[in-house]
């Protein structure tokens, strides 16, 4: 085992309590991009957004002094650290789409609070996130593909739609969403598109396979070629159950025999084997919140089971971010399926 310096991991755990808000809420009101943009900025330069300038000055001071700014008088300049950090800022997202669930850890111990994650914070920092990476290596896999159409079940913002949009201009397109607000930031991304796209939006349960079948059945009935992706849908079916998916993917199966389907999710991995890896790694907190939230994160050794039961052929599977060296454990998968 490792040897742990107990001071550094200390204040590492301090630290989060105010960075992780902070992050949040300047990337939510558009400074992060305006500083990613113009690299350095002074406190003028927001005067006109009617922000609380004095207040502002003290954050952008504490992130100075933790190494994102370099400050000279009331001009900041992004450094090197704040400018990974900052292109990063979809991870801080995610985890503060969950603050109702840490803020109430007394409560929810005591059985006294139901909490709920912020959809809408959710899915903007899944969109960062994911567009980073895990979205090019799917268009990849699939850009030499001839397509008629894209179904995006549990679109979130999106963002996987945008990214297809420069590969495949002029098919259609489907966003579906269980939440109303999802899909009112999808049309948002949309509308913000020099290009505009053929899409239709369907707010139903990605689960009933049925329902929105049926609705692709008579919408797009003479669409021969479909890809069907599915980002981070899979641990909210699975509820821990690997026969969740493979029930849900053959019914998939039955009424589109033809189409593709590209699977993006993460991986579930021992708490022991996280603790190695935790220093270069968010998973610890990635898989808390899940967790505690009632998803069900499977393990690789899970979708290993899977790919044998399903009637789906394996045509790429894509493993990210390892969290230990042997490169025996990742943390992300993208899955790239074919039917006949």
């Amino acid at each position: 085992m490792k040897k742990v310096n107990a001071r550094r991991e200390l204040l590492s755990l301090l630290r989060g309590f105010f960075a992780t808000p902070i992050i949040t809420a300047l990337s939510k009101n558009g400074i992060i991009e305006k500083i990613l943009k113009k690299k350095k900025v002074a406190l003028s330069d927001f005067k006109k957004a009617n922000y609380n300038i004095k207040f502002l000055e003290s954050v952008f001071n504490y992130l100075s002094s933790l190494g994102l700014f370099r400050q000279n008088k009331k001009i900041y300049s992004i450094t090197s650290l704040g400018l990974k950090v900052f292109k990063r800022r979809g991870s801080f997202h995610l985890l503060h789409s969950y603050r109702s669930f840490i803020n109430n850890t007394d409560l929810l111990l005591k059985k006294k609070h139901v909490a709920r994650c912020d959809r809408v914070e959710n899915v903007i920092g899944s969109g960062l996130t994911n567009g980073k990476k895990f979205f090019p290596s799917a268009i990849d896999q699939i850009k030499k593909n001839k397509l008629d159409l894209i179904i995006d079940i549990a679109c979130g913002n999106g963002e996987f739609i945008r990214n297809c949009s420069s590969i495949f201009p002029d098919i259609d397109y489907l966003a579906i969403d269980l939440s109303s607000k999802a899909l009112s930031e999808t049309k948002s991304m949309m509308n913000k598109m020099k290009k505009k796209l053929k899409i239709k939006y369907l707010q139903s349960d990605g689960l009933k396979v049925q329902n929105w079948g049926k609705y692709v059945k008579k919408n797009y009935g003479s669409k021969k070629k479909i890809l069907i992706s599915m980002w981070y849908l899979v641990h909210e079916i699975s509820k821990k159950n690997k026969n969740n998916v493979i029930k849900f993917l053959n019914n998939i199966y039955q009424l589109f025999p033809n189409s593709e389907i590209i699977i993006g999710e993460i991986l579930d991995i021992d708490p022991k084997i996280l603790f190695t890896g935790k220093d270069i790694s968010i998973m610890p907190e990635f898989l808390f919140f899940h967790e505690i939230s009632g998803q069900g994160v499977l393990s690789k050794k899970d979708y290993e089971f899977i790919e044998k039961k399903i009637k789906f052929n394996t045509k790429n599977k894509a493993y990210f971010d390892y969290i230990d060296k042997s490169r025996k454990n990742p943390s992300a998968l993208v899955w790239h399926l074919k039917g006949n």
